[in-house]
């Protein structure tokens, strides 16, 4: 019975805490986190001399009448 009154009693906390925030929206939120000098992602160029050419081998369903 203690643990679910301490889980209500959370639930409630986040609700105010919700409620506030909601009711204030000009309070300062943390700013996204960015790296000045960080370089963007890009992926490496395309080369095709490093793709393997794949082979495929035709794959028939095995005939019932003769297994």
């Amino acid at each position: 019975m203690g643990f679910i009154r301490f889980l209500l009693f959370l639930a409630l906390i986040y609700l105010v805490y919700r409620l506030v925030r909601n009711l204030f929206p000009a309070l300062p939120k943390q700013p996204p986190r960015v790296k000045g000098d960080a370089p963007e992602k890009v992926p490496p160029p395309y080369d095709p001399g490093q793709v393997e050419d794949i082979d495929y081998k035709e794959v028939r369903p095995k005939d019932r009448n003769n297994a």
